[in-house]
């Protein structure tokens, strides 16, 4: 495939063996409700939101944007 796919690839797969240690599962065998599943997106949605503001933050004050 493509260097991004491959990337994301390499994620899923750290994410997917992190979320074995911490709950002992794959998420398709998760018993929590929708609503559970909603917050655990939320916070992620969150989570994602803040590290963009800080990629913002940082490429103002390194004056990155003009070479982007």
């Amino acid at each position: 495939m493509g260097k991004y796919w491959d990337n994301i690839t390499k994620i899923y797969k750290k994410q997917e063996s992190k979320g074995l240690s911490q709950y002992g599962q794959p998420l398709e065998f998760n018993k929590d409700d929708i609503m559970t599943r909603l917050l655990y997106i939320e916070e992620e949605l969150v989570d994602g939101l803040l590290y963009i503001e800080w990629l913002k933050d940082n490429i103002i004050k390194n004056n990155l944007d003009n070479t982007l």
